[in-house]
């Protein structure tokens, strides 16, 4: 499991290209606004194949902001490949 909650952090593009072996993935409670939100699902999204876990999970709720229409879209991707995402 990787948790990071309760904490604004910043996010750049492939911070979590490392793991790939991963089940449970927590972001919750971050306060990231709508464009991290958005970057984070369009990196698990585009890197999705190399997830060696059949069922990753990844919560991205409490505090942080809704994801816009493209993560909507990469929310779907995931949910498609057999992840469990929560978003506000």
């Amino acid at each position: 499991m990787y948790a990071l909650t309760g904490g604004s952090i910043t996010v750049a593009a492939g911070a979590f290209g490392g793991l790939v072996a991963i089940r449970e993935i927590q972001l919750q409670n971050n306060a990231f606004d709508q464009a991290t939100v958005d970057l984070i699902l369009n990196v698990f999204a585009e890197n999705e194949a190399d997830f060696t876990y059949a069922t990753p999970s990844v919560d991205l709720s409490g505090t942080d902001a809704a994801p816009s229409a493209a993560g909507l879209t990469d929310k779907a991707t995931l949910i498609a490949a057999g992840w469990s995402v929560t978003t506000k």
